[in-house]
């Protein structure tokens, strides 16, 4: 039976013609059925599917036994260097909003296999304000799992360097899980200080903040809209990720599609 023979021509085979003749019509289309079930085996589309090695599609959800041998992991660590140059805060130009004036950390939680969709389970965004006194409350965007700030007293003469900078190294490896700070309630899932450690520089005018568990995460700038002497800058080093599969590994930035959503192991 050739393949896509149609019922007319099947029974126009002279052996079908017979097969009519001795046992009826029924006989004939059981038999018509049976080749085109045997034939569609040979399908030109399944037989060009077939002809390539299966390929493994890593999901969020298909991943959760940790049997993939696709997955993501940390190769390096990001570091993050905030630089205040000549820069005071004072009565007179500290900012009229202090809420205004951030930059944000975003770290990885070490020791865990993360199958959620944009490893949710494993990144936590903290925004750290830039001030001379209490915070106001604040919002957070949504995706963001923490704040942290220097959280002095109200405006006076403090020069930035013994007062601000020194107040946000000690927020970041001493704040709680949980804390509420400026309105907000911290994540208790994890505190700032298993995700980054800050040191402040000899002068102290450089707040050098390392990132503890390797990988790539979100490079933030500083934003800056209040008005006080001199300048603010953020530079640093990224991370990065390894890809692993079966055909090798590769580095290269996981925090873009598809790529985030494909298990995460530390």
């Amino acid at each position: 039976m050739r393949y896509f023979l149609t019922w007319q021509d099947f029974m126009r085979q002279p052996t079908n013609k017979t097969l009519l003749e001795e046992k009826g019509m029924a006989a004939c289309k059981q038999r018509f059925l049976q080749e085109q079930n045997k034939m569609s085996w040979y399908d030109p589309a399944m037989i060009a599917e077939n002809a390539y090695a299966g390929i493994s599609v890593p999901s969020a959800a298909g991943g959760a036994a940790g049997g993939s041998s696709d997955f993501i992991t940390g190769n390096t660590a990001e570091t993050r260097i905030i630089n205040w140059t000549n820069g005071n805060f004072t009565a007179s130009n500290a900012p009229a909003f202090e809420a205004v004036n951030y930059f944000d950390l975003e770290g990885i939680k070490a020791g865990v296999t993360d199958f959620s969709f944009g490893h949710a389970n494993t990144f936590y965004r903290f925004r750290v304000f830039l001030t001379t006194g209490s915070l106001a409350t604040v919002s957070l965007p949504a995706g963001y799992h923490g704040v942290l700030t220097a959280s002095l007293q109200s405006h006076v003469v403090k020069e930035a360097s013994s007062s601000v900078f020194n107040g946000l190294k000690d927020s970041i490896n001493k704040a709680a899980a949980g804390a509420v700070v400026g309105g907000v309630t911290n994540t208790s899932e994890v505190a700032p200080s298993s995700l980054f450690t800050a040191t402040l520089n000899a002068a102290s005018t450089s707040l050098s903040i390392a990132f503890d568990q390797p990988g790539k995460v979100a490079d933030y700038g500083v934003y800056y809209p209040g008005t006080v002497s001199g300048s603010i800058a953020s530079t640093g080093t990224s991370g990065d990720d390894t890809f692993f599969n079966d055909q090798g590994a590769q580095t290269f930035n996981g925090q873009t599609a598809p790529y985030t959503s494909m298990p995460r192991k530390s």
